[in-house]
């Protein structure tokens, strides 16, 4: 009896391990399937992208001249993007930008000049956010640098 009990257990232990690797099989073919699917996707609205977000001007004199910088973008979505409107993060900003539609695949820019009177001396981050048709959330596009007494 007592060997009888021993088989039934180990049979019962060998078909739990053989249904666990099969399990296991299963998952490692399903992973090595999803490596080698390809996912298109497309933009179906205006999408902007720009060369860069950021300009560190560095030192600046405290008496010296505004500072202007052109923040280059593209339209890179499948529907002309309109910029609704773009908030500066104080008025020390002058901004420039393009009213009218950017066609898809095209670029422009976005004109910031920072008026040096405006702001204090020392170390400044200023900002605008950037609204567009394509999304919700705005786009943040800065310059930053030092303002010296010297």
């Amino acid at each position: 009896m007592r060997k009888l009990l021993s088989i039934g257990v180990l049979a019962l232990l060998f078909v739990g391990c053989h249904k666990n690797n099969g399990s296991q099989q299963q998952t490692e073919v399903a992973v090595d399937t999803l490596k080698d699917a390809r996912v298109e996707i497309t933009q179906e609205t205006a999408v902007i992208k720009f060369d860069t977000i950021y300009f560190d001007l560095g030192s600046l004199d405290i008496n010296g001249p505004d500072q202007t910088r052109d923040f280059i973008f593209a339209n890179i979505g499948a529907k002309p993007l309109v910029i609704d409107s773009v908030v500066a993060s104080c008025p020390c900003l002058d901004i420039d930008y393009p009213k009218d539609s950017i066609a898809p695949g095209s670029k422009s820019k976005i004109t910031m000049t920072l008026i040096m009177n405006k702001i204090s001396s020392g170390q400044f981050w200023r900002s605008a956010n950037v609204y567009t048709n394509g999304s919700a959330e705005p786009v943040e596009i800065i310059m930053q640098g030092i303002k010296n007494y010297e």
